[in-house]
């Protein structure tokens, strides 16, 4: 009998326990993760999958942000956007005068809101309503379904501003596919969709946006098991060498027999990223919606490439018919190397150590946007 009781003891001490761990991680797991400084935990907190367009921002978020060393305050407002800090909530209307949509230098990693091209854009027109759709690790697939169900839902633009990545050429080789309105991991061995068992994929969901840090805690032990698992779903690899002339995610601009293209290589992931655009054009054309596109050049481009690389031959030719506009960065990053040695320009434009824009690169991408009004 006292066995039973003792059993029952535990079980009753275990509920208690798990319940209020429960209620701690639902109320300050998100507070306590940030406390622990831990960048891959810093970065969970905030960065959602979505079952539509792969990764997202979390909505109403208000806290830190980190990349590599650096810390930043990173704010987004109610639809998930990424927003000024500063600026109150604003109301839920779903119309926007321009969206901007891209990877990590679109959401303007390592930055504040204000530091990034885009803020400072939003500065400039402060009558424009705008709209920061861009997350990094995005690509042309992503940019495809975001657009689609934010039109679905009830969004609507007068523009859509789309600045191409030069690792969005990659992404669709080998990264990425889209099916029927959603985006999906690729197998790389046969480039389909990766099979997942959705009802596993929501519960996923959601105990990372209920329990974060039994989440985190979870991922943890799974990098444990599996030690080769990428350390966060949007990282963008920071520690890769991308100043290398070799790198092979940046230097199909200037070398189109480039591996690590998977099995359609360079010239298949432009087709496919070009496809994939144009299939953009026509759903923003047929809500009467303007598409404009916009590039900018990766430290290898201004070191080993030209000013009129295959990046910007591409998209120009793509705009020709289609767009409003045709944004081209290239030429003011390109005089800033011709003004300046090379290691004065790269700490003048980049985040230290690192291939994304500090404020004053981000102000030369505003500065072409702004001059071509």
């Amino acid at each position: 009998m006292m066995i039973i009781e003792r059993v029952k003891s535990f079980f009753v001490s275990a509920l208690i326990t798990l319940l209020l761990y429960s209620a701690f991680d639902f109320i300050f797991g998100a507070i306590f993760l940030n406390m622990l400084n831990d960048p891959v935990a810093i970065e969970r907190v905030y960065r959602n999958t979505n079952s539509h367009y792969h990764h997202t921002l979390a909505k109403n978020f208000s806290g830190e942000g980190s990349w590599g060393s650096t810390r930043y305050n990173i704010c987004t407002n109610q639809f998930g956007f990424k927003d000024s800090c500063s600026s109150p909530q604003v109301d839920n209307n779903k119309n926007f005068d321009i969206a901007f949509i891209g990877d990590s230098f679109t959401e303007g990693i390592g930055l504040q809101y204000h530091d990034t091209f885009v803020g400072q854009i939003a500065s400039e027109y402060p009558n424009l309503r705008i709209a920061n759709l861009g997350v990094g690790s995005y690509s042309p697939s992503i940019y495809l379904a975001k657009v689609q169900k934010l039109i679905d839902d009830g969004f609507s633009f007068k523009e859509v501003v789309v600045y191409v990545d030069i690792s969005d050429i990659q992404d669709e080789a080998i990264s990425y596919v889209y099916q029927d309105g959603k985006v999906f991991d690729m197998n790389p061995e046969n480039g389909l969709p990766v099979e997942k068992n959705n009802f596993i994929n929501e519960l996923k969901i959601n105990i990372k946006n209920t329990f974060p840090l039994t989440y985190h805690s979870m991922y943890l032990l799974k990098g444990k098991l599996k030690p080769s698992i990428s350390l966060s779903p949007s990282a963008e690899i920071i520690n890769w060498d991308y100043f290398s002339k070799n790198h092979t995610r940046s230097n199909w601009t200037y070398n189109l027999s480039s591996n690590g293209y998977g099995s359609i290589g360079v010239g298949g992931a432009i087709e496919k990223s070009t496809k994939l655009m144009n299939d953009l054009y026509l759903l923003l054309s047929k809500n009467d919606i303007g598409l404009s596109i916009g590039v900018y050049p990766w430290p290898a481009q201004l070191l080993y490439g030209s000013e009129d690389s295959i990046q910007v031959r591409i998209w120009q030719d793509f705009c020709k018919e289609k767009c409003n506009n045709f944004y081209n960065s290239f030429p003011l990053f390109f005089q800033e190397f011709k003004q300046y040695e090379v290691d004065v320009a790269i700490d003048k434009i980049f985040i230290s150590r690192d291939i994304h824009y500090n404020r004053y690169g981000m102000s030369l991408v505003s500065k072409n946007f702004i001059d071509s009004q």
